[in-house]
């Protein structure tokens, strides 16, 4: 019986993970997810970069050290080799949210605590972080989570397999996310200090974390001047609390908004009941020995001070650094992740843990068909970019201004813009150029060409923002195609240039194209 029970908790755990981290994705061609496109287009760069039908290596160069975060873009490469961009481009995202679970359960692995609670780490795969589009870093938050699990199982029982586990995840979370790479070292080091009465080591973890901060080191000292803005000024903003909820589970507004913050509370609901579960059932067998004890407090104790430290740094931190954007509201779901670690152990009795979870497979499966039922009112609402999108050719030269953003019914209540980078998706499918691109940044391992008369012209930071600023005969002789969303007819922006004349309208979509002199 109890074997029958242990295969059926598998079988709803996997069940729970495919239907939370894969079904939203396959109700889209394009899912509402507002950097995606720019994900993909730049995934599309490194698969295609060879092809000459894409002129991808004409504007391009490919700086996969300089800005070391190619892990989502190389996994999304890969898949293109088999599928179809748009396919793969989800596919790398959902790689990147596998990673929360995975990562997790990893960590209450080390603890010495059943891996099955990682299936909470479902709960954070819709964050307000991925409705932005920040899947690099929602990978590495999982990435983190491992490194602090594989570096408390080497400290509780050292071996080389276990060294080079955890130098081969640091590196893996380098090269995911450059910037969660000192958060990990700094845990790893907490970590050593508060397991320290318990297991008496600190040299086990010296050699791998050694060898990833020598490469971080060297990462460092050569970096771009993009990436070496300073943090400025630091403040403590209580002020910021009052908008938790904002940064947590806030990727929507109005009626949607007040949907999704229900079915939070819920998932919050869940997690008491496992809580609860967890208690009531719990093993009465005590801690063995000293060290046992120890071991315990310590594995309690480490995620409310690493928790800790990320709400400070959600307190303190500004909201901008250099060209990064959005710098504070990432600690916010960090601490709260992290802070699961702080659990106790779930029961070894079978019904109990199957209980466990199937409360957590309904409660992150609610917000999976939350966030589905909102993506196929967006794949819907879209269904006029993706028509009039088939006139352009194979690598258009591509202007886009996206001066109305809102969408009719729920696919409008997303908080931040769903289509203001839509346009992307034309050079992920068909390759060419763009008028606005995150490779202007620098932040990105794709950077535009120094001085390349085959680079589109440089733009001021919020360009996309700001479609008021584009003048036709200043900003737009560069470009052949120009691709407006407005509901008004957008002519008066193209009079002053004769040679731009409509091509077609599709709902709020306008397509321009200029003609050739005869």
């Amino acid at each position: 019986m109890n074997d029958r029970l242990r295969a059926l908790t598998l079988a709803v755990a996997a069940i729970a993970v495919a239907l939370v981290l894969v079904y939203p994705f396959s109700v889209a061609r394009y899912p509402a997810i507002t950097d995606l496109p720019f994900h993909a287009a730049q995934t599309s760069i490194l698969r295609n970069f060879g092809d000459p039908a894409f002129h991808f290596a004409e504007q391009f160069e490919l700086h996969p050290f300089d800005v070391p975060y190619v892990t989502m873009y190389a996994l999304g490469a890969l898949a293109a080799l088999a599928v179809p961009i748009h396919v793969a481009a989800k596919l790398m995202a959902v790689g990147m949210l596998a990673l929360l679970p995975l990562g997790l359960g990893v960590l209450f692995h080390g603890m010495k605590k059943s891996p099955l609670w990682g299936l909470l780490g479902l709960g954070f795969a819709y964050t307000d972080l991925t409705h932005w589009g920040f899947l690099s870093f929602v990978g590495a938050l999982g990435l983190y989570a491992a490194c602090i699990g594989l570096g408390l199982s080497l400290l509780d029982a050292p071996s080389v397999k276990k060294q080079l586990g955890l130098g081969a995840v640091l590196l893996l979370l380098f090269f995911t996310h450059v910037y969660r790479f000192p958060y990990a070292l700094l845990a790893l080091a907490l970590t050593a200090l508060v397991m320290y009465p318990a297991t008496g080591r600190v040299r086990p973890l010296l050699a791998p974390a050694g060898a990833a901060l020598a490469v971080f080191a060297f990462w460092f000292f050569t970096r771009p001047k993009t990436l070496s803005a300073g943090l400025g000024p630091l403040s403590l903003d209580l002020s910021r609390l009052g908008r938790a909820s904002e940064f947590l589970f806030g990727g929507y507004v109005g009626a949607s908004g007040a949907e999704e913050r229900s079915v939070a509370y819920r998932m919050l609901g869940a997690l008491v009941a496992a809580l609860v579960l967890a208690l009531v059932f719990r093993d009465r067998d005590a801690a063995s020995g000293q060290r046992e004890r120890r071991f315990r407090l310590g594995v309690t104790m480490l995620p409310l001070l690493l928790a800790a430290g990320h709400l400070l740094a959600f307190l303190v931190l500004p909201a901008r650094v250099g060209e990064w954007f959005y710098v504070y509201p990432r600690e916010l779901p960090a601490s709260a992740f992290i802070l699961l670690a702080a659990l106790p152990d779930l029961p070894k009795r079978s019904s109990v843990r199957l209980g466990v979870v199937a409360l957590i497979a309904l409660a992150t499966g609610s917000m999976a068909a939350f966030v589905a039922e909102r993506w196929r009112a967006f794949d819907r609402a879209t269904a006029d970019f993706r028509e009039i999108t088939q006139n352009l050719p194979p690598a258009p030269k591509l202007a886009y201004l996206i001066i109305d953003h809102r969408l009719p019914g729920s696919a409008g209540h997303k908080r931040h813009s769903a289509v203001v980078h839509l346009p992307a998706w034309v050079q992920a499918e068909k390759g060419g150029w763009l008028s606005f691109h995150f490779a202007g940044w620098r932040i990105f391992p794709t950077w535009y060409r120094a001085r390349s008369p085959d680079v589109p012209p440089p733009v001021p930071r919020d360009w996309e923002w700001n479609p008021s600023w584009f003048r036709v005969t200043e900003h737009g002789q560069f470009f052949e195609w120009f691709l407006v969303r407005l509901d008004d007819d957008p002519a008066p922006i193209f009079q002053p240039d004769p040679s731009v004349k409509l091509v077609e309208q599709r709902g709020s979509w306008w397509l321009y194209r200029r003609q050739a002199p005869r």
